[in-house]
């Protein structure tokens, strides 16, 4: 055996314990969510096994039991989390590369011409920049934020459930909470300027970031939309996976009538602001959808892609963040169905 064959054995090797341990992970987190008695009948059992069967050797019932027990639908067309985030994803997107070129410190890099919140600061490696990309130092990054009045501090890197999101206004917060903020970030951050909102959206939670999901596909024919929600905030929490609420969307912006609790996964059809989800129309929604499927076609690597988008004061998407990897299933799948549908 070659040098070359040892090699390709040896990466085999440690992709295939890589998924072993994202499985476990997954499985065991969807447990822990499950109530018992479990629902599924036997036939139900023997209904999936055939099915995934075809295409798996490693299937778990555990997605679609939490599926049933969430909606009352039972489809073995649900996309299981361990198949999304091993085979799935593993087949259409750059897995190794994904973590470093998912950096929201070089999204200006990447995406120049779209509108997107303004950088305040940056900072890789633990050096600090300026949105024209100088070096500054940390301290003139702290006064760039208080001369701003308001900022958002993120994580550049795998910020995802809303986690590694801070907020700091000036007048209200004091400039030692400010420095300890970013000095809670021990990798790489980003200082964005707060956005503003479209008055529609606004009437959900004026200070919360409220987020239009779109999943997109890149086929040889073109990039395709697979599905989209739209996550609201509510209550004391500002990022809208805390504590929010999701609803589905439909193809002329509207939602639909049942959405989701964040936190419960239980249905609901209204949001805390008394707003029925069936009555709320998204602004903009077309041109969100088109900015999505724009932006792909520059990120050739990857090709199941999960966006993030606001909606300005003046109509116009925000581009917030890509996911490249770990892009989500369940809250599409809890408020629109088999990821996939009839494509499954």
């Amino acid at each position: 055996m070659n040098r070359d064959s040892l090699g390709d054995l040896y990466n085999n090797f440690l992709n295939n314990l890589r998924k072993s341990a994202r499985r476990r992970y997954l499985r065991k987190e969807v447990k822990h969510k499950l109530k018992k008695p479990y629902l599924m009948t036997s036939a139900q059992k023997k209904e999936l096994k055939d099915f995934w069967s075809r295409y798996t050797k490693k299937f778990s019932p555990l997605w679609h039991e939490f599926y049933l027990q969430k909606t009352g639908v039972f489809d073995v067309r649900f996309i299981p989390d361990d198949v999304m985030f091993t085979d799935i994803e593993g087949h259409f997107n750059d897995w190794e590369s994904a973590h470093g070129i998912d950096n929201k410190c070089n999204y200006k890099l990447y995406f120049p011409d779209a509108n997107m919140p303004k950088i305040i600061f940056s900072r890789m490696r633990g050096i600090y920049h300026a949105d024209s990309w100088e070096i500054i130092t940390k301290d003139d990054a702290v006064k760039r934020c208080i001369e701003r009045g308001g900022v958002v501090i993120k994580y550049a890197v795998e910020s995802g459930r809303g986690g590694g999101v801070y907020f700091w206004e000036k007048g209200k917060d004091p400039e030692e909470k400010l420095r300890k903020i970013i000095d809670s970030i021990p990798s790489d951050a980003v200082a964005q300027s707060i956005i503003k909102q479209h008055a529609d959206i606004m009437k959900l939670k004026n200070d919360a970031v409220n987020c239009i999901r779109v999943m997109t596909l890149a086929t040889p024919g073109g990039v395709e939309v697979i599905s989209t929600y739209f996550r609201m905030g509510q209550g004391s929490h500002r990022v809208d996976y805390t504590g929010g609420v999701t609803g589905g969307i439909a193809e002329d912006g509207r939602l639909f009538k049942v959405g989701v609790d964040n936190m419960t996964c239980e249905q609901l059809e209204e949001h805390a602001s008394g707003i029925r989800f069936e009555d709320f129309v998204i602004p903009s929604y077309a041109k969100v959808v088109e900015k999505a499927k724009e932006l792909h076609q520059r990120i050739g690597d990857f090709r199941i892609i999960s966006w993030d988008f606001a909606v300005d004061e003046a109509g116009e998407p925000v581009f917030i963040e890509m996911n490249l990897k770990y892009g989500g299933t369940k809250y599409h799948q809890l408020v629109r169905g088999p990821l996939f549908g009839d494509r499954t």
